[in-house]
């Protein structure tokens, strides 16, 4: 990308043709979101399943089976909110991986267990999944139970619903809008022809498969690159920041009730995993 397209996006007080602007720093951290607050992160789900595991545990145990829990919580998250919700944005995984997304060893590990619930033999299976007509499976009473106590749904727009509807607004703002251009037109000097930052994540001529191709990995690295030269995902994170901060001021209530069926949900797993572990 040419200088005088990298300089609509330092700061103010750094004009064109004065001496010393620093160049926009790279994004090293999953940006974070008004709306985060009001989420369950990974690990949060990942604690309510492993309540819902011992719980299923101990119902298996009763009917004489056998259950395989999932693997033990991590200390900390192994995939943040917000992960790629701009895209890719880390130059090294754009260079080793393109735009394969490398599950964590700790994901992976829960996806074995997964796998092989699947090919239970099928009493088994049907005492801890239940069936498509009968959603009475171990596995199920676990839930019921977790959500004993938590408010039911509001009725109104969900958190997915929010969510959505703040991303699809975003990609509207004008300085996104002004934002994306001036990253097609990086990826224009760099040989590649992309209006949206999705349209070269998403190119079909990426086959699924472990291994990307080399113009695949070759794509990924201009895109990260021009991302950072852009400043893309800091101004896009923002411009969605603001609309997020917008909507919980005009919605207080819902949020409310969002966090207190999130608190709702942590404590009943958390005293389940202190009582049962």
């Amino acid at each position: 990308m040419s200088l005088s397209r990298s300089l609509k996006l330092l700061s103010v007080a750094c004009v064109v043709g004065v001496v010393g602007c620093a160049p926009p720093a790279q994004l090293t951290e999953v940006p974070s979101l008004p709306f985060d607050d009001y989420e369950l992160s990974r690990l949060d789900h990942h604690t309510i399943e492993y309540a819902a595991d011992l719980l299923a545990a101990e119902c298996m145990r009763d009917l004489g089976f056998d259950w395989e829990l999932l693997p033990p919580l991590p200390d900390e998250d192994v995939a943040p909110l917000n992960h790629r919700r701009y895209g890719l944005f880390e130059p090294r995984l754009a260079a080793s991986h393109g735009y394969v997304f490398v599950r964590p060893p700790e994901l992976v590990a829960r996806d074995e267990v997964w796998e092989r619930r699947e090919r239970l033999p099928a009493a088994e299976r049907r005492a801890a999944l239940g069936t498509e007509h009968d959603n009475n499976g171990c596995l199920d009473q676990a839930y019921e139970r977790l959500r004993e106590d938590v408010p039911e749904p509001a009725g109104g727009p969900d958190m997915n619903d929010y969510s959505s509807a703040t991303f699809d607004e975003s990609e509207r703002a004008p300085a996104v809008v002004e934002v994306f251009a001036d990253w097609s037109a990086c990826m224009r000097d760099a040989g590649f022809r992309y209006s949206h930052p999705f349209d070269a994540s998403d190119d079909p001529a990426w086959a699924e498969g472990p291994r990307p191709s080399p113009q695949e990995i070759a794509v990924a690295q201009a895109d990260v690159s021009c991302k950072h030269e852009t400043g893309l995902v800091t101004v896009w994170s923002a411009a969605e920041a603001r609309i997020q901060r917008a909507l919980i001021a005009a919605h207080p209530e819902d949020f409310e009730h969002f966090l207190d069926v999130n608190n709702a949900e942590l404590d009943a797993a958390r005293r389940v995993i202190d009582e049962l572990m």
